[in-house]
């Protein structure tokens, strides 16, 4: 689904995709990486959960177009 909303994205010619994803949640920001997502940034203690805050990583990705 991940890889339909960026080919969808890269069609419409959108230059950028980010997102966010909790620093603990460390399957969701594997596959951000392997489907091309970078870190960009850490918003520390950006959410606070029961256990207590946690970090947000900034994940970006360019996505240049094809055409000249």
């Amino acid at each position: 689904m991940l890889r339909t909303l960026i080919a969808t994205a890269r069609d419409l010619g959108i230059h950028r995709l980010e997102l966010g994803v909790m620093a603990h949640n460390e399957v969701a920001h594997a596959l951000y990486r392997k489907c091309g997502f970078v870190e960009e940034g850490v918003r520390r203690q950006a959410y606070r959960l029961d256990e207590g805050y946690v970090d947000e990583i900034s994940m970006g990705l360019l996505l240049p177009l094809d055409r000249p």
